[in-house]
């Protein structure tokens, strides 16, 4: 049985930009996203001619089959995942917004469909279900601002994503070039591709890149 992905808008997004989205049609996997991502991925950007083009390869895919689209509206669950996630942090008294609609029905997906693995480029998505206590110095970083958290919240997301990977787009490609599903293999096409992905929004630092060319065996 292949392993089930949920996806993200963020990590298809970074795929179709780079011109790597059909990786996903070589690799045994079941590629699965909810409803407000699709919309956000197809339905939307086919309106508009600047993202038409990747809008349609991804619906490509979609129609073939290699992603799969729930069928079930996740709308209150999701909601009520924002609603916890978005208060964790606060400034000043208000709250600081750190998800969207399409990254909370993408972690609702994951228990619906009894998937462990995430799709996500978001550093922020993938740090509340990692290390919910590193956003606050990335909000810190970001806003240059003095953030408090809700401690119980966050016990009850570590709860919640317990058992949960998330992977980015860059390990699904470090993964297609090892299986050779990426041609030429060589050390242009993985450093190249690596960079690439980080460009077109994958949250991906020069270490991981230097890690990953390590990994491969592949110098400067």
């Amino acid at each position: 049985m292949a392993v089930k992905i949920i996806c993200d808008s963020s990590s298809i997004i970074s795929l179709a930009d780079t011109c790597l989205i059909n990786i996903l049609e070589e690799i045994n996997a079941e590629f699965i996203i909810p409803q407000s991502v699709k919309r956000e991925i197809i339905d939307d950007p086919l309106q508009t001619h600047r993202f038409m083009f990747n809008a349609a390869r991804i619906r490509e895919l979609v129609d073939k089959g290699v992603i799969k689209v729930y069928p079930e509206s996740l709308k209150s669950d999701a909601k009520e995942f924002m609603a916890m996630a978005n208060n964790i942090f606060e400034h000043n008294g208000k709250r600081i917004k750190i998800i969207q609609r399409g990254e909370a029905e993408a972690f609702i997906c994951l228990k619906k469909t009894g998937a462990n693995i995430l799709l996500c480029d978001e550093r922020t998505m993938r740090e509340l279900i990692e290390n919910p206590e590193s956003i606050v110095e990335t909000l810190k970083e970001r806003m240059n601002i003095d953030v408090k958290m809700n401690e119980n919240i966050v016990e009850e997301i570590k709860k919640r994503a317990t058992g949960v990977k998330v992977i980015r787009s860059s390990e699904l490609f470090a993964y297609a070039y090892e299986k050779g599903l990426v041609k030429p293999k060589n050390a242009e096409v993985l450093e190249g591709g690596l960079y690439a992905l980080k460009f077109s929004g994958c949250a991906i630092s020069q270490k991981d890149i230097e890690q990953y060319k390590s990994l491969f065996n592949v110098g400067d």
